[in-house]
């Protein structure tokens, strides 16, 4: 992509200044627990600047101030919802077991998905269509980052660690989303699938996850 276009696309995506004071903090957050519960509520017809702004009682001048438009406030609340998955992916990204980092990792992936649901498919939803447009999406590429780092930890040179890495991240996810769809809340039942599809796929590699 030419760098002039990726330049102004980047500025249309992202917040327009970070918020530093008290005041604005609460402004910005309140903006973006407005669009969570709209997109949480399936109130999709409402998901729009205005829509978002009114529920969240500031001005539409006020949401402007900080977003330039709707995808930069999606954006925004995709990394606010998974800043806790990527804290917890720094510390498995240290994990000296192997085992146990499988673990905590499902673990992670599945809290975060039954922590808000609904809220989490759809932001899976937008999450897709965003990479499309090659939004910044900081924390998708830090935790691919972090999975790279702990796979190298225990997988051998030779074996393709980038490619074991994309498809155990695309397991989790298609398994997390399944349960999503489906509404299916069963957390120990949805973590042992999951390490079971896991630990299947690493055993094509020779790696012992179980």
């Amino acid at each position: 992509m030419d760098k002039k276009i990726k330049s102004k696309q980047d500025k249309k995506l992202n917040p327009r200044k970070l918020a530093s004071k008290t005041g604005a903090k609460e402004t910005v957050k309140s903006i973006l627990d407005a669009a969570a519960l709209i997109l949480e509520q399936n109130s999709f017809g409402n998901y729009t600047t205005n829509g978002i702004a009114s529920r969240a009682g500031v001005s539409i001048g006020s949401l402007y101030q900080y977003f330039p438009n709707k995808d930069s406030i999606t954006i925004t609340l995709i990394e606010r919802e998974s800043a806790s998955l990527v804290s917890c992916m720094e510390a498995i990204a240290q994990m000296s077991s192997f085992k146990e980092g499988i673990r905590l990792l499902i673990k992670a992936a599945v809290d975060y998905q039954m922590a808000r649901p609904a809220l989490a498919k759809r932001l899976d939803f937008e999450e897709a269509r965003l990479v499309a447009l090659n939004a910044p999406l900081e924390n998708a590429a830090m935790a691919k980052s972090l999975l790279f780092k702990f796979f190298s930890r225990h997988v051998p040179e030779s074996m393709p660690v980038a490619a074991i890495v994309g498809d155990v991240m695309a397991i989790m996810k298609a398994l997390n989303d399944r349960a999503g769809f489906a509404d299916d809340r069963d957390i120990e039942k949805l973590e042992a699938k999951i390490l079971a599809a896991v630990s299947g796929y690493l055993s094509l590699y020779s790696l012992v996850a179980i």
